[in-house]
């Protein structure tokens, strides 16, 4: 058998440094373009949410009415072009987007009137017809997920506010970025985003921030909140995966289960 000489066993070992370098050059290059993907995500979520918040602020000036929730907006879109039902098409006039009808209502009040272009359908107030992303409601960046308008309360959104009460509750309207609970839910009250995910839109728009103890701090403070899937009344998701389970209410940034729903204040 013929020995290696040392020249051979010496190219083997630049040639094995060479594969190495490559691979962790190829790991590094994938772990860069997912953080990229992400920030873009991120970016786009919060461009989404102010080209929202502009189109609803502009209709309140112009209509002297809040989307969706508008009295008298069969006077404006009649004849089914808002909703199949014409009336449905009508808010109740009280200032918030506080019913199923009044959400839907309040995208094609916004196209309508020219604030936006979201080529929505004519919506349905059948309950046994599905709500369908991207039809009915805006879709997002997000796979599966979609935005809606509608009041910031706890009780409407189907969340059990006596757990972690992050949200406003005082009236305020918002725009939420999530997924739906159940196909023929008309709420998006569904977890869309990571922990991590909601601290860096909270971050970049609002007031989260890192605590001199590493907490990261914000999901019920200021224009942006988040709420936890898991404290949807009913759910039998696992509990603080997004949002700590005691005040203050920090993000969890460690878990990667998209259990956050995320909402801007609209005012």
């Amino acid at each position: 058998m013929r020995k290696s000489t040392s020249t051979e066993l010496g190219f083997t070992l630049i040639e094995t440094s060479i594969v190495i370098l490559i691979v962790s050059m190829l790991l590094a290059c994938i772990a860069v373009g997912g953080s990229l993907i992400q920030e873009a995500k991120t970016r786009a979520i919060i461009s989404d949410f102010e080209d929202i918040s502009t189109g609803y602020k502009a209709f309140k000036v112009r209509y002297d009415s809040v989307p969706g929730d508008m009295i008298n907006a069969t006077s404006y879109w009649p004849n089914g072009v808002c909703a199949i039902t014409p009336s449905d098409c009508d808010g109740n006039g009280n200032g918030i987007i506080d019913t199923q009808y009044e959400s839907m209502a309040a995208w094609r009040h916004l196209s309508l009137a020219g604030m936006a272009n979201y080529g929505l359908e004519p919506f349905s107030s059948n309950t046994n017809i599905m709500l369908i992303i991207g039809a009915d409601v805006p879709a997002s960046r997000v796979a599966g997920s979609g935005y809606m308008l509608v009041s910031g309360d706890t009780s409407i959104l189907g969340i059990d506010g006596a757990i972690k009460p992050s949200l406003w509750n005082d009236g305020t309207n918002a725009v939420f970025i999530g997924r739906q609970i159940l196909p023929n839910s008309i709420f998006l009250n569904r977890g869309a985003l990571t922990g991590l995910q909601a601290f860096n839109i909270d971050q970049k728009v609002d007031d989260a921030h890192i605590s001199s103890s590493g907490a990261f701090l914000g999901a019920d403070t200021g224009t942006i909140r988040t709420f936890e899937q898991s404290d949807l009344v009913g759910s039998n998701n696992s509990p603080d995966s997004c949002i700590s389970a005691t005040a203050p209410y920090s993000y969890v940034v460690t878990n990667i289960t998209a259990s956050c729903g995320v909402g801007m204040a609209l005012k």
